[in-house]
């Protein structure tokens, strides 16, 4: 399911498979989530229906009904000792601030790291990073 647009090193669109996502209130000084809210979340992002697509354009993250903007704080990683990549990000979706990990277990799940490490570089320059 992986697509990208521009070079390898420019990569501004780009979309994979979710086997493990994970969406909940953050930070915490922002406004809290209805119960309506949560229970939406709850019912929308459900580990029943993955893999779950999830598209990156520029700044912004989607899956299902949820288009995450204002990211900031994005973290990418490979667990030890296993196949997988995870992204990890704070983000808004119309009235929910939240704290997003989406998680691909794939057999490609390095081309998905390496495509996720030249988004935060491209569209997040300024970011900190501990190197």
């Amino acid at each position: 399911m992986h697509q990208s647009k521009k070079s390898r090193n420019d990569i501004t669109q780009f979309s994979f498979l979710a086997h493990k996502l994970h969406v909940h209130h953050w930070p915490p000084d922002t406004p809290p989530w209805s119960l309506d809210q949560k229970q939406k979340v709850k019912q929308n992002i459900n580990p029943d229906v993955l893999p779950i697509p999830i598209l990156i354009q520029d700044k912004i993250v989607k899956f299902g009904i949820y288009q995450f903007e204002d990211i900031k704080k994005v973290g990418i990683t490979i667990p030890l000792f296993k196949k997988q990549c995870t992204v990890i990000f704070e983000g808004h979706h119309q009235e929910l601030y939240a704290h997003v990990h989406i998680t691909t277990k794939s057999d490609d799940y390095l081309y998905t790291f390496n495509n996720l490490m030249n988004w935060r570089k491209n569209q997040f320059p300024d970011a900190f990073y501990i190197e």
